[in-house]
């Protein structure tokens, strides 16, 4: 039996250190699970979220 499900996730920048230091995020937003942190804040980073290659 398939137990699929739509998956909602979300894109976001997360502050880890106090001041300016963001890392963006990839995590599912009905579960609350984090995916992935990669650094930067550039769209080279972001990419990075969605390569799922090993």
């Amino acid at each position: 039996m398939c137990k699929c499900y739509a998956l909602i996730i979300e894109v976001a920048e997360k502050n880890f250190i106090s001041g300016h230091k963001y890392a963006p995020i990839l995590y599912d937003v009905d579960r609350g699970c984090v995916f992935d942190v990669v650094q930067g804040r550039d769209e080279k980073s972001v990419t990075k979220l969605f390569d799922f290659s090993p």
